[in-house]
């Protein structure tokens, strides 16, 4: 009985007809979709209007878009604004390719991208997949559906992708099929190597028009920095710390991962740093009868591995403004003397001189933290790169002085600037 309401609800999501005068189904001549403008030879812009005219300019972005709602339009300073009505396709210089269609969960006509064009096509709109066969265009997605049963109820994931991808390619290549179409997610590379692998069975001529477009973009980073270090700690009542020289000096080497072709906004920063400062480690303990004075002077290296995540908030072609938020391991190496006490008894004013470690650290640290940068462009793929970077490092340090019987944990605060470049 579950099985005859299962195949019925399939039936029910599929078989509702789409039917549209914008399925626009078949192999795309490359005359149609090539970017390459004739009087150039170099790659570029372009719109398709009304009329067949294929013309070459620059269509206006800020990111590498996969929805346009509309395109502005420059050819040679003449600039306009175009809606899906009054073109029939555009492509850009990066190669993606899109056509003005009414997709079935829309009433007005939208400019779709297309992914893959032959007998069956794959369309892409604002997260949603799309096969058109020419006839009609259906949404290839998974459905969560309630079956009841009496007094039972089972929730269940629907590939209605399956059944429509089925239904589409029916003939001799089918059962070869089988198994990719039953097992595809809702992902564009599986809905690919499906419609890939039908047109070669079937002997039919397709594109795929991705070929020029990367998943994202890897580029190499490197630069230099500088801060300051600062302590953030609960002392207890009668004493102080505090840094001298608390500046320190970075380098760093990395790779930028960014325009994502499905997220343009995103990109991630993974980097190997080294940090190098010269600190005066100064704390003053006392109670009714005893002022306590340590110091210590210690050179720390050290080594960071961390990973950052950031979102663009405004982007031109010259400048691009982000935020992060970054995570990473950081390992210590300090080097310091031996650390000099001083014991003040306040009945006699007698002072005892000794020396001992007065400061210990953590050879590995989490550190999380959060970043603020811009990008310029150098022309030539290169750009400039500044940024404000905030870190946090738990228990970064253990203090210790006569009147306490175990180590106080303190925490440090790590503000730098730094300069780098993007290749």
């Amino acid at each position: 009985m579950v099985k005859i309401l299962r195949l019925a609800a399939v039936i029910l999501f599929i078989g509702v007809p789409f039917f549209y005068a914008q399925a626009q189904s078949g192999f795309i001549e490359e005359s149609v979709w090539s970017n390459i403008d004739p009087t150039t030879g170099n790659s570029s812009d372009f719109i398709i209007t009304q009329d067949g005219s294929k013309i070459f300019g620059e269509i206006a972005h800020d990111y590498d878009y996969s929805d346009y709602e509309e395109v502005t339009f420059d050819i040679k300073g003449n600039v306009k604004t175009y809606f899906p009505s009054d073109l029939q396709a555009f492509g850009l210089e990066n190669g993606r390719f899109f056509m003005c269609k009414r997709l079935p969960d829309s009433p007005i006509l939208e400019f779709v991208q297309i992914l893959f064009s032959g007998k069956l096509q794959l369309d892409f709109r604002k997260g949603k997949y799309y096969l058109d066969n020419g006839k009609q265009i259906q949404q290839l997605r998974v459905v969560k559906k309630t079956l009841s049963v009496g007094v039972m109820s089972n929730t269940r994931r629907i590939k209605v992708h399956s059944a429509i991808l089925k239904n589409a390619t029916l003939g001799k290549c089918q059962e070869e099929l089988k198994y990719l179409i039953e097992n595809a997610d809702v992902k564009e590379n599986d809905f690919i190597e499906i419609l890939e692998k039908y047109h070669n069975c079937e002997g039919l001529p397709y594109k795929i028009h991705l070929d020029k477009i990367p998943v994202a973009k890897i580029s190499f980073t490197f630069g230099l920095g500088t801060g300051m270090q600062f302590l953030h700690k609960n002392n207890p009542v009668g004493r102080k710390s505090s840094l001298e020289n608390p500046l320190f000096y970075q380098g760093f080497i990395g790779l930028r991962i960014h325009e994502f072709r499905t997220s343009p906004k995103i990109s991630v920063d993974l980097r190997a740093e080294y940090q190098q400062s010269s600190t005066s480690w100064k704390i003053d303990e006392s109670n009714a009868s005893l002022i306590v004075t340590g110091s210590s002077t210690f050179d720390q290296k050290t080594l960071a591995f961390p990973v950052s995540l950031n979102y663009s908030v405004f982007k031109t072609e010259q400048v691009d403004i982000y935020f992060g938020a970054k995570a990473g391991l950081l390992f210590n190496k300090v080097e310091s003397d031996e650390g000099t006490i001083s014991v003040t008894y306040t009945h006699n004013n007698k002072t005892d001189i000794s020396y001992a470690p007065i400061v210990d650290y953590s050879k590995l640290v989490l550190v999380p933290g959060v970043k603020i940068g811009a990008n310029f462009s150098m022309g030539a793929e290169k750009k400039l790169f500044a940024e404000i970077q905030a870190d946090y490092a738990f228990n970064m340090y253990q203090t210790l002085l006569v009147l306490y019987n175990k180590p106080l944990e303190t925490n440090a605060v790590f503000v730098s600037l730094k300069l780098g470049f993007e290749l």
